[in-house]
């Protein structure tokens, strides 16, 4: 009677708390699905089999591959790769010309491969959307080669009204820009120099502990015959592979390859076309890094 006795006043207390715990449980469930969503913690940090439940209720993921006017990579063939190995994702094929900061808001991850040429207006909307937490792929040599469209030239005429001579120094920095220019690089975190080439490329993995390069071997060649040669931001870039194979990018003395960063939300940058890297592990890992489903 005295063991009953002295159970029940616990079983009570219990039962008080137990409004208290499901309270708690809801609020952290909630603050697991929000940190989540704004990438800062993986779902697979994430003890259990979050993964699978976040991307079961957040639905598919709209990724845009950006693409333009000439440039490394073949934008739909990435984009057969991704579909291939990603149910959750939903990969959309995207004009530069189509650029605006109100059509990226729509994508969690915006691609940009195979589009050398960029202008003012097309740079400000990637910009913006890297700055209000979107996440970015840059391939190679994308924006590289500056110029202006109509919509450029209408734009700083406009501007010419309230800022005299706008048009003018416009045009000046157009023709003075080099590799990505100062936005895209305080982005990429690297600017680039040149296009490089070779026949046998090699992928060496200088950080295996990041999620980037979670599975891979050390070493391993890719099918990728071409790629940029860049100069990285040491101080905020983080490379997580180099190449190697050829006269100036050599073991001894190889190029950065993959390069990770956060700008608002998580960048990377890829010096050759991701689908030429002979390696579904890497696209995963990298596609895991930048979008959660």
């Amino acid at each position: 009677m005295r063991d009953s006795y002295m159970a029940s006043p616990i079983s009570d207390d219990f039962k008080k708390e137990i409004p208290h715990i499901i309270v708690l449980a809801i609020l952290v469930f909630i603050l697991l699905f929000v940190v989540t969503k704004f990438k800062w913690v993986h779902c697979s940090q994430v003890p259990g089999d979050w993964c699978s439940i976040y991307c079961k209720m957040s639905g598919n993921s709209r990724v845009a591959i950006v693409h333009g006017e000439g440039g490394l990579g073949d934008a739909d063939e990435l984009s057969r790769m991704i579909t291939r190995n990603r149910i959750y994702t939903y990969v959309e094929p995207l004009p530069m010309s189509r650029l605006s900061l109100g059509v990226l808001k729509g994508y969690e991850l915006v691609i940009v491969e195979g589009a050398k040429r960029i202008s003012p207006l097309q740079i400000n909307a990637l910009r913006d959307y890297a700055s209000s937490g979107g996440s970015l792929l840059w391939v190679a040599d994308s924006g590289t080669e500056h110029y202006l469209t109509s919509n450029d030239y209408q734009d700083a005429l406009n501007r010419n009204d309230t800022d005299p001579g706008y048009y003018e120094r416009l045009v000046k920095k157009i023709n003075q820009t080099k590799g990505f220019g100062d936005s895209l690089s305080q982005i990429l975190q690297v600017n680039w120099k040149k296009n490089d080439s070779g026949k046998q490329l090699t992928l060496s993995i200088t950080q295996k502990d990041h999620l980037i390069a979670r599975g891979l071997r050390p070493e391993f060649p890719i099918d990728a015959t071409e790629f940029s040669i860049v100069n990285r931001n040491s101080a905020s870039g983080d490379a997580i592979a180099f190449i190697y194979g050829t006269k100036e990018c050599t073991k001894d003395a190889p190029c950065d390859a993959v390069i990770a960063n956060r700008y608002a939300g998580p960048v990377a940058y890829v010096a050759f076309p991701l689908e030429q890297s002979a390696s579904k592990t890497l696209v995963t890992n990298m596609m895991d890094y930048l979008v959660t489903c």
